[in-house]
């Protein structure tokens, strides 16, 4: 799969995690995983933060999504819950919460 390059300035990304180097190293496991991450290439301008998209805020401080939202220009929202034996009810608040809650984020 051929690189391509983010208009921002630097790339944030949150995942369900203990701590920032946690979400790192599960960010890379996962691009890994998919033939798309060198720990060579890796950006300084990537940035990994623990948080939870079910959350307000992604279960971040106000500062650190204040920061995080100053340099960013693009946000794209790829997590979802999946599960085939669960119904629609208890899926809609990980998947369609969570992106409401995207949005919001994006619009200050």
């Amino acid at each position: 799969m051929p690189a391509t390059r983010c208009p921002a300035s630097f790339s944030a990304a949150s995942a369900r995690a203990a701590s920032d180097a946690a979400a790192a190293e599960r960010v890379s496991a996962a691009l890994r995983a998919r033939g798309v991450w060198s720990d060579a290439a890796r950006s300084p301008k990537l940035r990994c933060l623990a948080g939870d998209v079910t959350l307000p805020g992604f279960g971040l401080s106000d500062g650190v999504v204040a920061a995080s939202l100053a340099s960013v220009r693009l946000v794209i929202h790829n997590a979802a819950a999946v599960n085939h034996a669960t119904a629609y009810a208890g899926l809609k608040e990980a998947n369609v919460g969570s992106l409401v809650r995207a949005i919001r984020l994006a619009h200050g």
